[in-house]
């Protein structure tokens, strides 16, 4: 009798348990906030040996915003302002980075002719929630995208983040096959990380790259993970500490992200 009922409860254990563990689908493990780096901490806190612990893709930038970062397959990219790629040895670091370990478990195809807030419109429709976090990768050939990098710092004071986009490189690319890489946060985060969506190119040649302002693709393959923990890296020293993060930056941001 004390066997059947042992029996008994492990199966209502299961029963209840499974939609629970099918719901711990992943985690996005974060270095610093955007808001920290629209104020100017550019010094990096991370190594990417370290990064690479707790995550095997993703985006941000690298010490000094020397450029973009973008990680795929388990490599790490930077993307200088000159909007070439090279591979981020281990010991460089980064002061805002946010990674995952990918494993899809959307994958779906959008149709060809979609400019960039079509494409992003499209895989918002196939998301479970916009209230969760995702992990987004979409591969193609692009008959267009425009893409930018910006140039590191060298001298303190280090400008804001909005001042320094001004000086930013713009490139616009022709019939490139490659990936988006990236990530969708909820509304909620706005000063913690980038509402919406934020993704990074680059081509499957790993020459060309840079942060996402614009793009026309052919039909797609959008792969997507399902993050539902956030795990927030907050610097213990620098720049971070003297940063004046009690402000609304969303002005900020719009400037920083978006195509002007």
């Amino acid at each position: 009798m004390k066997t059947k009922i042992a029996l008994i409860l492990t199966a209502c254990l299961l029963l209840f348990c499974a939609p629970v563990l099918a719901a711990q689908s992943g985690a996005l493990y974060q270095v610093s906030t955007i808001d920290a780096l629209l104020d100017g901490a550019y010094d990096g806190q991370l190594s990417f040996a370290q990064l690479a612990q707790h995550g095997d893709f993703g985006l941000g930038t690298v010490d000094k915003l020397n450029g973009e970062m973008v990680g795929i397959d388990g490599k790490f990219y930077q993307i200088t302002v000159d909007g070439k790629v090279h591979s981020i040895a281990p010991a460089m670091t980064t002061p805002f980075a946010n990674v995952t370990f990918f494993k899809p478990t959307l994958v779906f195809d959008c149709p060809a002719g979609l400019d960039y807030e079509a494409l992003q419109k499209a895989i918002l429709k196939r998301l479970p929630s916009p209230n969760l976090f995702y992990a987004i990768r979409v591969d193609a050939l692009f008959p267009y995208v425009k893409v930018r990098s910006v140039p590191g710092v060298t001298k303190r004071p280090y400008p804001k983040l909005v001042d320094i986009v001004k000086h930013q490189k713009v490139y616009e690319f022709k019939n490139l096959q490659g990936s988006l890489v990236g990530f969708y946060s909820p509304a909620f985060v706005k000063g913690v990380n980038v509402p919406g969506f934020h993704l990074h190119f680059i081509c499957h040649k790993r020459e060309k790259g840079g942060h996402v302002l614009g793009l026309a693709s052919k039909a797609c393959r959008v792969q997507v993970a399902v993050l539902n923990r956030l795990n927030l890296v907050l610097p213990t020293k620098g720049d971070f500490l003297k940063s004046q993060l009690g402000s609304d930056r969303s002005h900020q941001l719009k400037k920083v992200e978006h195509d002007r």
